[in-house]
């Protein structure tokens, strides 16, 4: 049975690991985004590319769509022209309300104008992937920190290491059944994730 094809979508190197550079200066060095995959499905699934969320291609129908949902839906595009059944994309929320409920009217579009696929393992990361990897850690009440405290607690947590190795390192360690309760985007993220590609 082939291995399911994954196109990977996020911000930085954190989410995107080794697929965070150009496609010359690749390697598949994991991010925190195949690193998760791997926690819900250990293999069976490949990743075929990925590209930063600057640099998507905004779907264009529909243009009086807010970015954020064109680029979710331009996401599942690029997904297809690469032969990929699964798109696995993070978004930061930094605080913006707006942007939650953007980034799902993008997941619901992509299930209206492409019923065959791709099928989605994505979402926002309340506030940034750091509420993700200290939840991830076993500590609670992430997504109400504001950036500040989000970046302190990662310093406290890994020191030096607050690169993204230590951030997969954190997610490799985590223990799923653990993760608190009140990290409701990452559960999300994880519950998307496992009928993705599970």
């Amino acid at each position: 049975m082939a291995p399911v094809r994954v196109f990977l979508g996020g911000e930085g190197s954190n989410e995107l690991g080794g697929w965070y550079a150009e496609p010359e200066y690749r390697t598949e060095s994991p991010g925190v985004l195949v690193e998760l995959l791997r926690k819900v499905r250990g293999d069976g699934w490949e990743v075929v590319g990925a590209v930063r969320w600057m640099k998507i291609r905004k779907y264009r129908a529909g243009k009086h769509a807010d970015p954020e949902r064109r680029n979710v839906e331009g996401l599942a595009l690029m997904a297809r022209e690469h032969g990929a059944e699964v798109i696995a994309f993070c978004r930061d929320s930094d605080g913006d309300r707006g942007r939650a409920a953007s980034v799902e009217a993008g997941i619901a579009g992509v299930a209206e104008k492409f019923p065959d696929g791709p099928r989605v393992a994505g979402g926002v990361a309340v506030q940034t992937v750091e509420a993700w990897i200290l939840a991830l850690a076993g500590r609670t009440g992430t997504e109400s920190l504001g950036r500040g405290k989000l970046i302190a607690a990662i310093e406290g947590l890994l020191g030096a290491a607050k690169q993204t190795p230590g951030y997969v390192d954190v997610v490799r360690e985590a223990e799923l059944a653990k993760i608190p309760g009140d990290a409701e985007s990452l559960r999300v993220w994880l519950a998307r994730a496992r009928v993705a590609i599970g």
